[in-house]
């Protein structure tokens, strides 16, 4: 389904991303770290997107609420960020210091009434042009 799962988990070896969806939930214990892929369940997702498990983000309104991490590598981070900015209102990604992201970040509502937020951004990196994106090993999306 995912083509480039392979190359993604491999380029994490080396690199510690943070992406997340807020709103994640049906997770009781802090040592479970998977989750559905809520964006292919809600037919969302683009195909160079890949999920990575969840982790528990606890908050004062749902203290089982979790944040699902997915990435995309460099190369194919322009059409998702697109996907995404017309998809859930995203803001398109800026260089600003040491990275590449976007405030405020795109929203969802599932069928449910249960709200998420979404956004991306790079990993630190210098190149400060858009052409440059196939350069930069992955993107994170929270």
């Amino acid at each position: 389904m995912i083509r480039h799962q392979k190359t993604v988990i491999s380029i994490l070896s080396g690199l510690l991303v943070f992406g997340s969806l807020l709103g994640c939930s049906g997770v009781t214990s802090k040592a479970t770290r998977h989750c559905p892929d809520y964006l292919a369940q809600w037919q969302l997702k683009p195909e160079p997107l890949a999920l990575l498990n969840c982790r528990l983000r606890p908050q004062v309104d749902d203290p089982s609420k979790l944040t699902a991490r997915y990435m995309v590598v460099g190369a194919h981070a322009a059409a998702v960020e697109d996907f995404l900015y017309h998809e859930f209102g995203m803001t398109r990604l800026d260089h600003i210091c040491c990275n590449w992201h976007g405030y405020p970040p795109g929203s969802y509502r599932d069928a449910a009434g249960q709200d998420y937020l979404v956004s991306m951004y790079s990993v630190e990196t210098l190149l400060q042009q858009r052409a440059e994106w196939s350069q930069i090993p992955f993107f994170g999306l929270r």
